[in-house]
């Protein structure tokens, strides 16, 4: 079990800081923290706003540039892929929820 520092801000809040003995625990802290960093609220926004903007992009794209018919193309375009994948996805997230 990790000994937990405790230590209370200015602001009245706790921060918990594990304390680090080995160099494999040091190893396992810079995963924890890029972890963390990337779990975090504002860093998951961030990559859902971009990722949705992305997707807004390629639509648009594929709705101005490869909404041809059928007889037209043979294979659909990586952009009609990446749309029915990401609607596909969007709709099952929200299934889930």
């Amino acid at each position: 079990m990790n000994y937990l520092n405790y230590s209370l801000s200015q602001d009245g809040i706790n921060y918990y800081v594990n304390k680090q003995n080995t160099k494999d625990e040091k190893s396992t802290t810079y995963w924890k923290h890029f972890r963390y960093f990337h779990e975090s609220p504002m860093v998951k926004m961030s990559y859902h706003f971009i990722s949705y903007l992305w997707f807004l992009l390629v639509f648009s794209y594929m709705m101005l540039y490869h909404l041809d018919g059928r007889n037209t193309f043979d294979i659909p375009h990586w952009t009609e892929i990446y749309v029915i994948i990401t609607v596909s996805t969007m709709l099952v997230e929200e299934v889930r929820r």
